[in-house]
């Protein structure tokens, strides 16, 4: 009887295994809407990235959906945006999971790994040039960049990255002697545009590098994410994590959906800036002066 049970219970177990492998497939893959690829992708000086692709299979040089890169923290490697990865795809987006340099099956870079942050997101950015380059299916005016702790981080970088570019090409192009002389003209604005290639950005955490010297080189739709218990959040200026009393890093970022010159006038009503923005009254000129439309969201 006893050898009996036994066999009964791994019968049993192992069934329940193959269901739930089964079952987690189907999640995985929303039922059969989301083709998962897997890739390795030689960087430079012979490097390498490994993740994968949540590709819905709908998607086509035909019919181009949104994409979206995002990275894990230090201590995890790609699995760890499988949730994310699921759950955008799902919704028609295309996703890229995978293992920032140093970790997983990528390899390492050719700095050491905090410098590799600041050089290229731990291989973020190298695979927005990558996609935009190579995946048909993906709509290059729709890129974005999520990430949580060190992905968090590399989102914000990214970010800079090429939002610096934009705002280079712009100045540029307001030279005297460049096309349109002080003027920006259609062809310029649309190659700065060209040299901006992500348009959105979900940074989870690292909310201290929240400056306006910051946000003054990121021209992108933007959200963030913030625990009161967030890790780092000693380090911010007051000294927790505390973001409803005034923190200069949640004002900041709240703030930088305006233009200079309502910033001004906001700050110069109070220092508080719910109490500016409640006693202002908002015209159609200040609506129309916000170029760059930014949605934070503290948790």
């Amino acid at each position: 009887m006893e050898k009996k049970s036994i066999r009964r219970l791994l019968v049993v177990s192992v069934f329940m295994i193959i269901v739930s492998v089964c079952f987690s497939s189907l999640l995985q893959t929303s039922f059969g809407k989301t083709e998962i690829i897997d890739f390795r992708i030689p960087t430079e000086n012979g490097q390498w990235l490994s993740g994968q692709i949540y590709k819905p299979k709908d998607s086509s040089s035909d019919n181009k959906v949104p994409l979206v890169i995002t990275e894990h923290g230090y201590l995890n490697n790609r699995h760890m945006q499988n949730i994310n990865a699921i759950e955008l795809s799902r919704r028609s987006i295309a996703v890229m999971t995978f293992d920032a340099y140093y970790h997983g099956k990528s390899s390492s870079a050719s700095q050491p790994v905090m410098e590799a942050v600041a050089a290229n997101g731990v291989g973020m950015i190298p695979l927005v040039e990558f996609a935009y380059k190579n995946l048909d299916y993906i709509d290059n005016a729709r890129i974005g960049v999520m990430g949580h702790s060190m992905g968090g981080m590399s989102t914000w970088l990214t970010l800079m990255y090429y939002g610096s570019q934009y705002y280079a090409a712009l100045e540029e192009a307001k030279a005297p002697d460049s096309e349109g002389g002080e003027e920006v003209t259609d062809s310029e604005l649309k190659y700065a545009n060209s040299l901006n290639k992500v348009t959105a950005g979900l940074p989870i955490g690292n909310i201290r590098l929240s400056s306006e010297e910051v946000f003054s080189q990121i021209h992108a739709n933007f959200g963030l994410i913030y625990g009161q218990f967030d890790e780092g959040n000693y380090d911010l200026s007051q000294g927790n994590g505390d973001l409803s009393n005034n923190a200069p890093e949640g004002l900041v970022a709240i703030n930088s959906i305006f233009t200079l010159t309502f910033k001004k006038t906001a700050k110069e009503k109070s220092s508080n800036l719910f109490e500016a923005i409640r006693t202002r009254k908002i015209t159609d000129e200040d609506i129309a002066a916000l170029d760059k439309p930014i949605q934070v969201r503290f948790t």
